[in-house]
């Protein structure tokens, strides 16, 4: 059975903002989960944190939300989804796309080619970003 990514994501949200799941209400909450549940990035990696509240809160999105990379020494990214929405990672050039990130997950991106790559979360417009990727040594 194939789900609409999307309307499983509008369910989740409507089902929170309801406090039902769990009874956890999440809405007016910092942190869906403590800074020391957030996994370290594998060494040569960088950690970009989807922040909770991030679904609901214009003024929240990706921490931090630009970044710089050198190949050779941190040319990855791992995306971790820190909030109770699904987000994605995905680049305005179609460079590269993390798809669903669901809460409490991550995943990785590797860069292999110098540039600057502009990114959002499909879902969340307001949820922008920025990678460059500079020659390393």
């Amino acid at each position: 059975m194939k789900v609409n990514r999307t309307l499983a994501g509008v369910a989740l949200i409507l089902l929170v903002a309801a406090g039902i799941g769990g009874g956890l209400d999440y809405i007016g909450s910092s942190h869906l989960y403590s800074a020391s549940n957030i996994p370290k990035p594998p060494a040569g990696s960088v950690l970009v944190v989807m922040v909770s509240g991030a679904y609901f809160n214009q003024s929240m999105g990706f921490s931090p939300a630009n970044i710089t990379l050198v190949l050779g020494v941190n040319s990855t990214v791992m995306f971790y989804n820190n909030d109770v929405a699904v987000h994605t990672a995905t680049a305005l050039d179609k460079s590269f796309n993390t798809g669903d990130i669901l809460a409490g997950q991550s995943v990785t991106v590797t860069f292999n080619t110098t540039g600057t790559f502009s990114y959002y979360c499909i879902y969340h417009l307001w949820m922008v970003g920025s990678i460059t990727v500079v020659a390393g040594p």
